[in-house]
């Protein structure tokens, strides 16, 4: 025998109906479990799985990125101070800097392409994984839509995405930290790109010794990225077995 409560509508899906101990009612109301729990969490997961996957290919084109970078105003400092025509072995060959700049600008295009992909990838999951976890009733600062423009708009590009990030922890969520470590590695991945140009401007060992450095940054972001994607997958799960197993049953 049904208690009177809050059910699930029989003649809808994703609302909750009243039933008054004998009857059902008129009253509705929304409710924050999905309507297909299982079926939203294993979407998220796979956009988790897909994200972990190409994030690896992200952090090998920013790495290399860097090493051209050091390489690149390592050959335009020696333009700089004529050590490249100077030079024996690049006196006849004064035309290597512009096909070396050329190859450079032609590269550095298709690593923008599979970059922005690999963000995209990364923004769809971050999305469908915040509006789960809505879903499923955590309190949350941004709707999930900011998952994406959390990133491009100036200024609030500093902190959103770390908050939207961090929304899809319940509050108490120790894995909280591993988004605050995943985000401040990130904003530093930002920013290791200037002092690499200016070690390269001084000297070619300081120049690479600086892409070096910035690879590790690089590296330790990328691993942070998908160890929040595994720590807020996880909580996931459980929130929704946990919903699965609260929720009323019909005839219960």
């Amino acid at each position: 025998m049904m208690t009177r409560g809050w059910y699930p509508d029989p003649h809808g899906e994703g609302d909750l109906r009243w039933w008054d101990g004998y009857r059902w009612t008129e009253r509705t109301a929304e409710s924050n479990w999905p309507p297909k729990p299982g079926r939203d969490l294993e979407r998220t997961e796979a956009d988790g799985r897909r994200a972990h996957s190409w994030l690896w290919a992200g952090m090998g084109i920013y790495i290399g990125q860097y090493l051209v970078y050091a390489l690149t105003y390592v050959v335009i400092r020696d333009l700089l101070d004529g050590t490249w025509t100077r030079s024996p072995s690049t006196r006849t060959s004064t035309s290597a800097p512009g096909t070396w700049f050329t190859a450079v600008t032609g590269i550095g295009q298709l690593a923008s392409f599979v970059l922005i992909a690999v963000g995209v990838i990364f923004a769809v999951w971050l999305m469908h994984a915040a509006e789960l976890s809505r879903r499923l009733g955590l309190p949350a600062s941004h709707p999930p839509s900011w998952a994406f423009w959390a990133f491009i708009i100036p200024v609030v590009n500093l902190w959103f995405p770390y908050q939207v990030a961090r929304d899809c922890l319940p509050p108490d969520h120790p894995g909280r930290r591993d988004v605050l470590r995943w985000w401040l590695l990130y904003l530093t991945m930002g920013f290791v790109s200037i002092p690499v140009v200016v070690l390269a401007l001084v000297s070619a060992w300081l120049g690479i010794a600086g892409a070096c450095a910035a690879a590790v940054v690089v590296y330790l972001a990328g691993t942070a990225a998908q160890r929040m994607i595994a720590t807020i997958t996880a909580a996931q799960r459980e929130l929704v077995a946990s919903h699965l197993g609260a929720a009323p049953r019909l005839g219960s």
